[in-house]
């Protein structure tokens, strides 16, 4: 076989692979989805209400609808917290 003729035949087992891949992950619902479908409104549930006090624009922040999970003795909520590129740590090699 020549070299044109095997790099043809590479592309399309990558392009067979691409389409199983793609295919694979249409059904994997992202995160935003995931909260979209077990999440609450955050104006209404008593613990994300309490969670806004915490909150400041651009530092924490909570989406109008979050994920609250409920524990003995109070809940967990899902916020965002802000990390500005100045504050990581050096990666070292």
């Amino acid at each position: 076989m020549d070299r044109l003729a095997q790099l043809k035949q590479e592309i399309a087992a990558l392009r067979e692979e691409c389409a199983r891949l793609q295919a694979a992950q249409a059904g994997t619902p992202s995160l935003a989805d995931c909260i979209r479908a077990s999440g609450v409104d955050s104006s209404t549930d008593p613990y994300a209400r309490a969670a806004r006090a915490y909150t400041e624009e651009g530092v924490w922040e909570l989406d109008d609808t979050t994920v609250v999970s409920r524990a003995e003795g109070g809940a967990y909520v899902l916020m965002w917290r802000w990390i500005p590129d100045n504050e990581l740590e050096p990666v070292i090699a």
